[in-house]
């Protein structure tokens, strides 16, 4: 009877010490799933970042509105809206990179014009850094953007990165 006792006794103890160690074992997955999100946001954050804010005065390409695919062949940050890849990932050195094959990941780039840093969207028409006359026949500059990067992971996890940027002119 007392051998009976002591293993129920252990028994129960052992389902309570497996039950935190399959707890943390999912923490640990959650913040490495939360690493790996935060890296591939900010990589593409710094990737739209560093594009030329204007549209090129002559031979803008296409960008994703427009069908265009191929995110190297951007020349302005207003190509990246509404640009979608899932993992794998090609990386600007051409590699094909995944970061965790465990989970499917997807990132999507928005890219809002405004005329303010606090205004909402602009209106769409307009090319951003160009001064364009709207249905009220005011002039507008469309001089910031808001640019957002969402990672989602196929374990449910997001993250968003948010940016304003603004057209300026550096001189020397």
């Amino acid at each position: 009877m007392e051998s009976l006792i002591a293993t129920v006794v252990l028994s129960v103890a052992v389902v309570g010490i497996s039950g935190t160690l399959v707890a943390s074992s999912q923490q640990a997955q959650d913040v490495d799933d939360s690493t790996v999100l935060n890296s591939l946001a900010s990589a593409l954050m710094e990737e739209v970042a560093s594009k030329p804010f204007a549209v090129p005065p002559s031979g803008d390409r296409a960008g994703w509105s427009g069908s265009n695919r191929d995110r190297f062949t951007y020349d302005n940050i207003l190509d990246f809206n509404g640009y979608t890849d899932t993992s794998p990932f090609t990386s600007l050195a051409g590699r094909s990179v995944d970061p965790n094959p465990a989970y499917r990941y997807t990132r999507i780039v928005s890219v809002l014009k405004r005329t303010t840093p606090s205004d909402e969207a602009a209106s769409s028409g307009g090319k951003t850094g160009k001064t364009t006359t709207t249905a009220s026949a005011s002039a507008i500059t469309l001089d910031f953007a808001m640019t957002s990067v969402r990672v989602t992971s196929s374990s449910g996890n997001s993250v968003t990165l948010n940016r304003l940027v603004c057209n300026t002119d550096i001189t020397r």
